[in-house]
């Protein structure tokens, strides 16, 4: 039978019986539960007279001596003919103390000298071996700052330790061998510090604790050390991550925000999103507005969601082209006429524009083509918020909000005396500016889709864009803008003879041999968020491989150099 196979307390009975030392524990009301046979020796009791009595009635002195240093610490002591040299240690079990452990040994017996001589070699040897294996420097001083003791750690971080032991905080700063020193700064002030140094071009964290005798007197410093280079390089790489996601993010509710107030609309590009973002705040208002821009470009479209946003939005959206309607017949078509007014005119009269538009929004487009004596009716109207139909007498109140839009140059029309001044300066209150297409290139890849998923449905059609008929409409100018888009479009669908549109499919005027060259790919439908990934990355790829420097390729793209520094990034390295 092995010693591993006794049951643990009766092992740890003979373990107590063959030490040197006295053994004495107590439970936490101070009886007495364990008196070993030295104890018994030393003491001259026996185990029967003492097991389960209280402490003080064994020895007083021994019971003042637990109480008075609650239960701790190395003690002299003497009981009856007896020196002793008594260690105290608390019994703590989860976190509560259940009783106290004394070991003692009569002073001058070399026998106990030895043994306890031998306990602390080992565990000295111990304290070095989980010192010197530390991942952290440790770095110890005494009480005048004289270093005394550092391990592997240390040295690796800063210097060999033959170079700093028994050399003075101040001195090892001053000689650079680091920056700043925390357990200077403990000697200071008697508490635990903390300072950041840079040490060959790495971050270092120091943080130094007082060690301090029973009389509250330091009695030396020990700093912790520790390379925070990576950790900080992870918290740098945290925070940049964090704010892509938070861009990411509130782009993502920038685009639902778009989407939910203009469903329909194509704003890819930042200049459209400008115009876009100047709806929404003049929507709030009941301001005249007019919107000037080249033919084609979406105009009436803008109108339209200025009157969708707009507290008028239950009212009606009254269009008129000014410009297609004969000048003879204009002011009837505005204001209405009365029964009667001229020949052919109904018996019953005519409700005019304005009357219809009451509560809602009036979009006089092409307004440029109006003749001045229309301008002379419609100023009052403006002004007066009244009118008067054709043949009648008595003015007509109206709440109607003004959207004027033209293709025209105004200001050259004023010069020309063309167009009234003070129409002008009443209509242009605020204006919109519609940039053509050409100015938003950004715009013209995800319209293509845009209409090319539209009319693949309306005429179920399956059609997709070869790479290079892409290539070729992105680098088209449009003089006709969007309209012009939407209707090649259309035409594509419905005349391609393949599934996919091919260059001999264009009609000849798009077909520009510098951008036939280019090579992006759009194969089938998508959803337009991929399509503009998709045509993105293969548009860098393209230009990765033309030019040799970011430079060139942001020429090329026409955006940013720091742009395309970011998208190459985010492409799959070949």
């Amino acid at each position: 039978m092995s010693i591993a196979d006794e049951p643990v307390y009766e092992l740890l009975q003979l373990i107590t019986e063959k030490i040197y030392c006295g053994i004495l524990a107590v439970d936490a009301a101070g009886k007495v539960l364990v008196l070993n046979p030295s104890a018994q020796r030393i003491l001259n009791l026996s185990p029967e007279t003492v097991i389960g009595k209280p402490l003080a009635a064994v020895s007083r002195r021994l019971a003042e001596l637990f109480r008075n240093n609650k239960g701790q610490g190395r003690h002299k002591l003497t009981v009856g003919k007896v020196n002793l040299v008594v260690t105290l240690s608390p019994l703590i079990k989860a976190e509560k103390t259940i009783g106290v452990l004394a070991v003692f040994h009569e002073s001058g017996k070399e026998e106990c000298i030895s043994q306890e001589l031998f306990v602390t070699e080992n565990l000295l040897k111990e304290i070095n071996i989980f010192l010197e294996s530390s991942y952290d420097g440790i770095f110890i001083t005494d009480n005048q700052g004289k270093v005394i003791r550092v391990n592997a750690a240390w040295e690796r971080i800063f210097a060999p330790r033959h170079l700093v032991l028994g050399r003075t905080v101040e001195e090892l700063v001053a000689q650079g061998v680091y920056g700043k020193s925390a357990a200077g700064e403990v000697l200071k002030s008697g508490k635990t510090s903390t300072v950041i140094m840079e040490n060959k071009g790495r971050k270092i964290l120091a943080t130094g604790t007082p060690v301090f005798n029973n009389r509250g007197k330091i009695t030396s410093a020990v700093v912790n050390v520790r390379d925070i280079t990576e950790l900080e390089n992870l918290r740098w790489q945290l925070e940049q991550q964090q704010k892509i996601s938070e861009q990411y993010s509130r782009e993502i509710q920038e685009m639902r925000r778009q989407q939910q107030k203009f469903p329909g609309i194509v704003a890819n590009s930042k200049e459209f999103q400008k115009v876009m973002d100047m709806v929404t705040r003049v929507a709030e208002v009941d301001s005249t507005v007019l919107i000037t821009g080249e033919s084609g470009v979406g105009k009436e479209v803008v109108a339209g969601h200025i009157h969708k946003l707009s507290h008028r939005r239950n009212g009606p959206f009254i269009k008129i082209n000014c410009g297609a309607i004969p000048l003879a017949l204009l002011e009837s078509e505005l204001f209405g006429y009365e029964p009667g007014a001229f020949t052919g005119a109904s018996p019953k009269g005519k409700l005019g524009l304005f009357e219809l538009a009451n509560k809602g929004t009036l979009l006089l487009d092409e307004i440029a083509e109006t003749s001045l004596d229309i301008q002379v009716k419609l100023l009052r109207a403006l002004q007066e918020k009244e009118i008067i139909r054709v043949g009648g007498q008595t003015t007509k109140k109206i709440d109607v909000r003004i959207i004027a839009a033209t293709n025209r140059n105004l200001k050259t029309m004023l010069q020309a005396g063309k167009f009234r001044d003070d129409l002008y300066y009443r209509l242009n209150v605020i204006n919109i500016q519609v940039p053509p297409l050409r100015e938003r290139p950004d715009d013209i890849l995800p319209l293509l889709v845009f209409f090319l998923e539209k009319y693949n449905q309306k005429y179920q059609k399956n059609k997709a864009f070869s790479p290079k008929v892409v290539a070729a409409l992105i680098n088209y100018d449009w003089p006709g803008n969007i309209r012009e888009l939407e209707n090649l479009a259309e035409n594509l669908v419905i005349l391609a003879k393949g599934e996919e549109i091919m260059p001999y499919d264009l009609p000849e005027t798009y077909c520009q041999p510098a951008a036939m060259e280019h090579q992006v790919m759009i194969n089938g439908i998508m959803p337009l968020k991929q399509a503009l990934a998709t045509v993105e990355q293969q548009l860098l790829q393209n230009a990765r491989e033309k030019y040799d420097s970011t430079r060139k390729i942001a020429e090329a793209l026409g955006i940013n150099q720091s742009t395309v520094v970011r998208k190459l990034r985010s492409l799959p390295h070949q």
